[in-house]
């Protein structure tokens, strides 16, 4: 009589720890994977990184079951809490398992350089405003800045690329 044998694919579990960082710097999201049955760790296997349902990075497991990978908070990530999704999808060998944790991003100090305007009554000006972050000096983009003239809001613009917002103000006359 033939014997048959069925080998079935081990669980695992993927653990993760929750983060915090700041808008311009760097977080290491570290993903732990594991079998269940001895605890042993996993290595060699793809491990895939979402933020927001964004896919940001995949790593391979090392030694210590770890999926190592390094992000970067940019200036495009809102400050607050964001959910991070690691997942190993599975193989031959160990089935599918996930990790979600939190990334609190925050806020960093700015500062506003104004460049003088000057002009007559009736000719407009080009009002002109510099975003930065004040820990290093970068250029924020896409960040809306308020135009106020003697304390009054005239407009507002969204900062280019070089952190640079302009606004035309047609100064008025008496």
């Amino acid at each position: 009589l033939p014997i048959y044998l069925t080998v079935n694919r081990g669980d695992t579990t993927l653990s993760a720890v929750s983060k915090k960082v700041s808008i311009g710097k760097s977080v290491v999201l570290t993903g732990v994977l594991r079998r269940n049955i001895d605890k042993a760790y996993v290595s060699g296997a793809s491990v895939f990184f979402w933020l927001d349902g964004a896919p940001i990075g995949i790593a391979t497991t090392d030694a210590n079951g770890q999926a190592i990978l390094t992000y970067e908070a940019t200036d495009a990530l809102a400050s607050g809490v964001h959910t991070v999704n690691i997942q190993y999808q599975g193989d031959d060998n160990y089935l599918a398992s996930s990790a979600s944790i939190t990334l609190t991003v925050s806020a960093v100090d700015t500062f506003v350089t104004v460049t003088k305007a000057t002009g007559g009554a009736g000719t407009t000006v080009t009002l002109k405003a510099l975003l930065r972050r004040k820990a290093d000096g970068y250029n924020i983009n896409n960040r809306t800045l308020s135009f106020y003239v003697d304390g009054v809001l005239v407009g507002s613009s969204v900062t280019l690329p070089n952190g640079v917002a302009t606004l035309n103000y047609l100064i008025p006359s008496d």
